[in-house]
């Protein structure tokens, strides 16, 4: 019994990766897709090569000269093909063994005999290194690891050379390849490059553990849900886009009227503003626009630079750039496939792909179906006309509706309710929060009470009423709420107030602060726990230390963190340093700004961050294991909500909530709570 390790190297006139990315489904199916090399190894054998059968006998005599003693196969080895079937194979392994996967059964893999697979034949070693808290790139988790073979770099320019067409900068026309005839050297370095992937893929694989069981059943639903993809409007799609074209012309060609400049030429358009009185502004993004225009400088503007930015916003606006990524990464049935990353964030939750249906921005409309509708007419005439908001803000209102059900079927959605202040909430013993959300469950308006009035906490009609009688007060209860509940100071309370709308002044958001934590003490005392718990595990390695439901163990280069649904956080090479308030836990992990692997460190605060996001994951991953179960048809999920893809007078939105809040033993106590809705376009709630 034996696990074969697997790298493919191939060549589309498309593109995997960098802002053109298609994905890995749509690039498989474009008819130039094709192998141009596979590496593999059993166990641990010395890696072998595979080489399309097309090759001549002169270039294999060649090849093989310059290869040395590397095995090289011309047609697929026998037991690849039939490995899994008769039992001599575990399973195959690859770094983003989707793609392997996906591209080993696209019309590349069949033309050359590679063998049929499923999800679950593959090991993916990108996967593994994720979950256990190390960097998701080959060569970087090699790295880290300080593994015996390292990932070699150097070959990986000519990888990307070969992968594509050639320039026109290289005196040839976009559909001329790199070919052995015209780049035999380049090939040789591609196919050692190959190899060399091969060895360093095993060596990692050698060295994390295997995912768990429970993990490993989250990661084969993960690649089913990647695998079946969500259907795209395309015609509606292509009629917005046709629209936003119009409209982008219409901005600039008034931007051009007033100062005989276009809206793309940002230099000169930068120069333009600063000579005609405001000097000020840093950049011309549109998000850097909007906050100046809403900030307290903004009415100084005048009001010529007022128009030109407000164009120049509105020009700039990215949120409809969505619309252009669907129609790129569109499978031919029109799905969107690969959407979803497994274990993309340290506490295991998802990142976005391709379309990011995590980041869409959140519409201001309140039927998108009826605009959607009007598009088909391509008049922005008749849009400008009928709308009360700036076509920009239609356009990206509406872009979540371009998912749609597939063919006589329906969304059938479920989101879980303040999933996090619940999760913290229960596993700090905030009790009192926690009777919120068994009862009434207005957090925001309970917040606001706690702090503002202490003797109407449990008047309900008091509670009912604030939104309308005392928004002030409810706001800063929600603030609080959002902002405050992972040791978050002032700071970021105003700046949550200000992603609100609203700005707060430093006094009265220290008071807030202040007011929350005193209203809220086991949270407080949560943070020192985990901060206090995870040092003194460091400092004293081999032993447990329990507290608020979750341990702590430092073991070899890892402290790890057990949570109570008995998967494990990974903190690699932990070290405990003098900071500036004492004793600090620093770690190795991924810098969320520069997004580079580098030295961290962590209080309890983002501890408790890292356990409640970890924790509202593992809810998650429950809920979408219980509708799997029952027959539903997931497509999707973002952030604490499943997308269900069912036929119409099937499943409901009701039974969909039921399943997805579903308490796992672990979390007995936790009262979990769920929002549904049924529809053909995708909305948010």
């Amino acid at each position: 019994m034996s696990r074969i390790h697997i790298d493919f190297e191939t060549y589309s006139e498309i593109k995997l990766g960098g802002p053109k990315n298609v994905g890995v489904h749509a690039y498989s199916e474009h008819l130039s897709t094709t192998i141009l090399c596979c590496a593999f190894t059993e166990d641990d054998d010395e890696p072998q090569l595979w080489l399309p059968a097309s090759i001549s006998q002169k270039y294999r005599t060649a090849i093989w000269q310059a290869m040395g003693m590397i095995r090289v196969h011309y047609e697929c080895p026998d037991h690849l093909f039939d490995g899994l079937l008769l039992g001599d194979i575990d399973d195959y392994a690859a770094h983003n063994a989707e793609f392997e996967r996906v591209i080993g059964n696209s019309h590349a893999g069949r033309a050359f005999g590679f063998p049929q697979t499923r999800a679950s034949d593959w090991i993916c070693t990108a996967a593994k290194a994720a979950a256990h808290g190390l960097p998701r790139a080959l060569g970087n988790a090699c790295d880290a690891l300080e593994t015996k073979h390292r990932k070699d770099e150097t070959g990986r320019g000519i990888m990307l050379q070969l992968a594509r067409p050639r320039r026109q900068a290289d005196g040839f026309n976009q559909a001329t390849r790199w070919t052995l005839e015209n780049a035999f050297d380049k090939h040789i370095d591609m196919y050692k490059y190959c190899l060399d992937d091969v060895r360093a893929e095993r060596c990692l694989d050698e060295t994390i553990p295997e995912l768990s069981p429970n993990e490993r059943t989250i990661y084969l639903l993960d690649q089913k849900i990647n695998d079946r993809g969500i259907r795209i409007d395309v015609p509606a799609v292509q009629d917005a886009l046709f629209l936003i074209s119009e409209y982008k012309l219409l901005l600039d060609k008034r931007c051009v009227e007033m100062t005989g400049i276009h809206l793309t030429q940002t230099a000169l358009l930068a120069d333009w503003i600063r000579e005609y009185g405001f000097p000020g502004l840093p950049n011309l993004q549109a998000e850097t626009i909007r906050e100046t225009l809403a900030g307290k400088h903004g009415s100084n503007i005048p009001e010529r630079i007022r128009q030109i930015l407000r164009l120049r916003a509105a020009h700039a606006m990215k949120a409809t750039s969505k619309l252009e990524k669907m129609l790129l990464s569109k499978s031919g049935d029109d799905r969107l496939r690969s959407m979803f990353l497994y274990h993309g964030a340290a506490t295991g939750r998802w990142a976005g792909q391709l379309v990011q249906l995590q980041n869409i921005f959140r519409g201001l409309i309140k039927d998108p179906d009826t605009v959607i509708a009007l598009y088909a007419h391509r008049s922005l005439e008749l849009i400008q006309a009928i709308l009360a908001y700036p076509p920009m803000v239609a356009f990206s209102s509406t872009v979540r509706g371009m998912l749609i059900a597939s063919e006589g079927r329906r969304f059938v959605v479920s989101d879980f309710s303040s999933i996090e202040a619940r999760v913290i909430a229960w596993y700090a013993g905030q009790e009192d929060v926690l009777d919120v959300f068994r009862s009434h469950g207005m957090i925001y308006e309970h917040t606001a009470a706690k702090m503002f009035y202490p003797d109407k906490v449990d008047d309900i009609d008091f509670l009912k009423r604030m939104k309308d009688e005392n928004p002030d007060a409810r706001f800063q209860g929600k603030t609080a709420t959002l902002a405050l509940g992972f040791e978050g100071g002032y700071r970021a309370l105003k700046r949550m107030a200000y992603k609100f709308g609203l700005e707060m002044t430093d006094d009265a958001a220290k008071a807030t602060v202040e007011s929350w934590r005193s209203e809220n003490k086991k949270i407080k005392i949560l943070w020192q726990n985990l901060r206090d718990y995870s040092i003194e595990a460091v400092n004293n390695p081999g032993k447990n230390y329990k507290t608020n439901r979750v341990i702590f163990r430092k073991s070899g280069d890892y402290l790890y963190t057990r949570l109570p649904s008995g998967r494990r956080l990974a903190y690699h090479q932990p070290l405990v340093q003098e900071g500036v308030f004492g004793e600090e836990l620093t770690y190795m992990g991924i810098d969320t700004f520069t997004r580079q692997w580098t030295r961290v460190n962590t209080y309890g605060g983002r501890i408790s961050e890292n356990i409640t996001q970890a924790l509202a994951r593992d809810l998650l991953c429950n809920g979408l294991v219980n509708l799997d179960n029952a027959g539903y048809t997931i497509v999707g999920h973002v952030h604490d909500e499943a997308i269900c893809d069912e036929p119409v007078g099937e499943h409901s939105a009701e039974e969909c909530s039921e399943l997805l809040c579903r308490l796992p033993s672990w979390a007995e106590g936790l009262p979990l709570d769920a929002v549904g809705w049924e529809g053909d376009r995708y909305r948010k709630e």
